[in-house]
């Protein structure tokens, strides 16, 4: 290949090897391997668990179940074992403000039922409101599946270690 990289014009070449060559940060790259097996071995561990209760939840598959208890779990979790029907703590805003900048402007407003109590009339950081109308209106319409996902991504690889060994514990119990 490097042959015929070095019979184009130099220009060319060029733009080519930026694409080719260009190494990734070593911490992006950690990151992104510590997201695929940390997923790999969380889901695992709900499936083992979700085959106990197969008798109770038998309309779903397998990995549906899985992906539906990680999404409950995640949340309880972050929002310190709150139920999300009493409103988000500040943990999760944290998390989902890691994407918050690079969403669209015009996003539909935010919709509070069952999921989530309106806020209170306490002023509240903007990021907030945009980061409820994402979750309302777009994170929790998508497949449980995506959503363990987009949230995985949005964890630190400290963050997925805690959770990991928080539901460690709580899987023994």
């Amino acid at each position: 290949m490097s042959e015929m990289i070095q019979k184009l014009p130099i220009d060319l070449s060029r733009k080519i090897c930026n694409y080719i060559a260009c190494p990734q940060p070593a911490a992006l790259m950690e990151d992104i391997r510590n997201y695929r097996s940390s997923y790999d071995e969380i889901l695992s561990n709900y499936k083992t668990r979700c085959k106990q209760f197969e008798h109770i939840e038998s309309s779903l598959t397998l990995s549906c179940r899985a992906h539906h208890w990680v999404t409950n779990d995640l949340l309880r979790y972050h929002n310190s074992n709150r139920p999300t029907m009493y409103g988000y703590l500040p943990k999760i805003y944290e998390i989902f403000g890691r994407i918050e900048p690079i969403w669209d402007h015009k996003m539909l407003p935010a919709e509070y039922l069952y999921q989530q109590a309106p806020p209170r009339k306490k002023r509240r950081p903007i990021a907030w409101y945009r980061i409820d109308c994402y979750i309302s209106r777009y994170w929790l319409q998508k497949p449980p599946q995506n959503q363990v996902r987009i949230f995985w991504g949005l964890m630190t690889p400290v963050e997925r270690r805690a959770f990991a060994k928080y539901m460690e514990g709580e899987m023994t119990h």
